[in-house]
């Protein structure tokens, strides 16, 4: 996989397990669309990996809409040491974030200054999308955030979170 990739959509898939490490970046933020869609038993971010979609500093329109990330994976989501799913208006752009979409059937593990992020950053026009968690368990530790907001004009989405188990933070510095 290429470190950086810019627009269009990308689908990782897999039988087996899927990690992103050292600072592995898969990026469509463009003026509009870009999915990153992964399947897999086992997904893992980590050592600063970065999931990215979004409209880009500077573009959309106020009709722009970009594309979802979606993770769905048959065991564990695990996101850590530093690094982040995020969909967001970058500043000076126009339009609407697509949604965080996140499915583990027994745990998504957050931790070491990790998160999931969707959001309008300032001087933006546009709502950001909402944050979907469904799981077993959901784990937060050591600084990992959960966060739909808006710096800009517009409204934050919604961040919804189902686990028929726990839901556990483990930490002051962590937090939905």
């Amino acid at each position: 996989l290429a470190q950086g990739l810019f627009g269009g959509n990308v689908t990782l898939k897999s039988a087996e397990d899927i990690l992103l490490d050292n600072g592995l970046e898969i990026n469509v933020r463009s003026g509009g669309g870009g999915n990153i869609t992964i399947n897999a038993q086992n997904v893992s971010l980590s050592n600063a990996s970065k999931l990215r979609a979004g409209i880009a500093t500077g573009l959309g329109t106020p009709e722009a809409q970009a594309g979802d990330i979606i993770i769905s994976a048959t065991g564990t989501i695990a996101i850590a040491d530093s690094s982040f799913i995020s969909n967001a208006l970058l500043e000076n752009s126009n339009g609407n974030a697509g949604d965080i979409i996140i499915n583990a059937d027994r745990e998504v593990m957050i931790a070491n200054g990790s998160s999931i992020s969707n959001l309008v950053q300032l001087n933006s026009i546009g709502n950001a999308g909402d944050i979907k968690i469904t799981t077993g368990s959901l784990f937060l530790s050591d600084g990992a955030v959960v966060n739909a907001n808006t710096s800009g004009k517009g409204n934050a989405g919604v961040v919804k979170i189902t686990a028929s188990d726990t839901i556990s933070l483990s930490d002051e510095n962590s937090r939905i």
